[in-house]
């Protein structure tokens, strides 16, 4: 997930997600210190370049999405709605996406 960044709406939305799943699980939360300290928005967040330092002079690694047949994988609605506001268009995504019998996930 990263972070340490000023803008963490991203990554904010990423623990929300894990969080709603372990809660499902029967994990207590404290819903008003979530509330208070975390902001997610997979749209507006802000992306960064994460790959600093050494890792600026390794080749990038675009992992494809839906390999299993799309049995435990879809794309976040909000990933998708990141895509159709405009700036964001990872070929992975795209491609993905171009196939109708791909749905969104929560």
């Amino acid at each position: 997930m990263g972070g340490g960044y000023a803008d963490h709406a991203i990554g904010d939305a990423a623990l929300a997600w894990m969080l709603s799943r372990a809660a499902a699980c029967g994990l207590a939360l404290d819903d008003a210190y979530l509330e208070a300290t975390t902001h997610p928005d997979l749209v507006g967040g802000a992306l960064h370049d994460s790959r600093q330092g050494f890792y600026r002079w390794m080749r990038p690694h675009t992992r494809a999405i839906g390999r299993d047949g799309g049995a435990s994988e879809a794309a976040h609605a909000g990933t998708v709605a990141r895509q159709e506001a405009g700036g964001y268009d990872p070929t992975n995504l795209t491609t993905y996406l171009a196939d109708p019998a791909d749905r969104e996930a929560d």
